[in-house]
């Protein structure tokens, strides 16, 4: 959509395939998350739990090859600093990420990358 007043252009959503941008997934919860292939590519995490958090992307494989997540982290636990455990299906760790951090993760198609950004 184009700002006629202004000249420019907002993107309110755009899809490309099977990602979704500027439609991101924002959600509370006290549990594991698992991530899919139709997962929304943005993750606004809020940890209710006393523990850590696990986020357990797809098993990698060449129907995924490709498939990335921006994962952050917005837990806002009172005195807590509850991290958030990227996993794999097997349970390894891709990354963790601390209160207030962000990372970006993507499948080669083999296995799982990852890294991690400053506090926002």
């Amino acid at each position: 959509m184009q700002d006629r007043v202004r000249g420019h252009i907002s993107l309110e959503r755009v899809t490309f395939g099977q990602a979704r941008f500027v439609d991101p997934n924002t959600a509370s919860s006290t549990g594991a998350v698992t991530l899919t292939e139709t997962s929304r590519r943005l993750q606004f995490l809020n940890n209710q739990s006393t523990s850590d958090q696990a986020v357990v992307v797809p098993t990698p494989g060449s129907s995924n090859e490709g498939l990335f997540f921006h994962i952050f982290n917005t837990t806002t636990q009172a005195g807590g600093t509850m991290s958030v455990r990227v996993t794999n299906s097997t349970g390894t760790v891709v990354v963790q990420i601390g209160q207030n951090e962000g990372c970006f993760v993507a499948s080669d198609g083999a296995t799982w990358r990852g890294y991690m950004g400053g506090t926002s």
